[in-house]
């Protein structure tokens, strides 16, 4: 079976990730929970993912 979705680890053999998914329903309003992302030399802002879920990156 195939599912669609993303993980985010820290490194490939870490145990602990972060799974997201389809959303169950149509997006209506912003998400109650944003991830942030620090990402030194990337460039800041804030973005979307495929699935229209926003998230932050700071550096």
């Amino acid at each position: 079976m195939k599912t669609r979705g993303t993980r985010l680890r820290r490194k490939s053999t870490s145990a602990v990730s972060l799974v997201t998914g389809l959303p169950a329903a149509p997006k209506a309003e912003r998400n109650r929970l944003r991830l942030e992302v620090t990402r030194p030399g990337g460039k800041p802002g804030e973005y979307r993912d495929p699935g229209g879920n926003e998230f932050h990156i700071r550096c």
